[in-house]
């Protein structure tokens, strides 16, 4: 398993979080990597705040399975606590599953209301703090996403 990080989850790139009561559309870029994924890679995209949750989302890839399309990807909150303060997979807070996000250019949109119902876990890393994740759950037939930019939209409301 290959873990890798978006510029906004190592605060290079931090995300812009919604200053009152009104949510607020942000972006996290992706940036793929020159190696294709494997089965359990998985994508470190961000850190949501304690106090913050996720309304709505939508994943816009790029094609970056040019082969048959195969790719799919989990998207959701890591099983990171205090407990297990290193994530090592997407936990019980499953955004969607089965995404087809770059098998073609077509947008995936949250089609339930998981993330909306996501609470804040006393053990929760950093006291509240959620990280989101997006798995690799099956590789591409032909990888072409090095170089490509894809992004997750939040809709984030404090």
């Amino acid at each position: 398993m290959a873990k890798t990080q978006t510029k906004a989850f190592t605060d290079a790139k931090p995300i812009v979080l919604p200053q009152g009561a009104q949510p607020q559309w942000t972006a996290v870029d992706i940036e793929f990597s020159s190696t294709a994924y494997s089965a359990n890679d998985y994508i470190q995209l961000c850190t949501l705040p304690a106090g913050f949750k996720c309304l709505d989302w939508a994943l816009v890839f790029p094609d970056i399975d040019t082969g048959s399309a195969a790719i799919a990807w989990s998207l959701g909150v890591s099983d990171a606590t205090l407990a297990i303060p290193v994530s090592t997979d997407i936990g019980s807070e499953v955004w969607g599953s089965a995404l087809t996000a770059g098998q073609s250019t077509a947008i995936v949109r949250n089609t339930t209301s998981v993330c909306a119902q996501g609470r804040i876990a006393a053990t929760s890393l950093l006291s509240g703090d959620r990280e989101i994740v997006l798995k690799c759950t099956t590789a591409a037939a032909t990888y072409a996403g090095s170089g490509k930019v894809g992004q997750l939209l939040m809709l984030l409301q404090g």
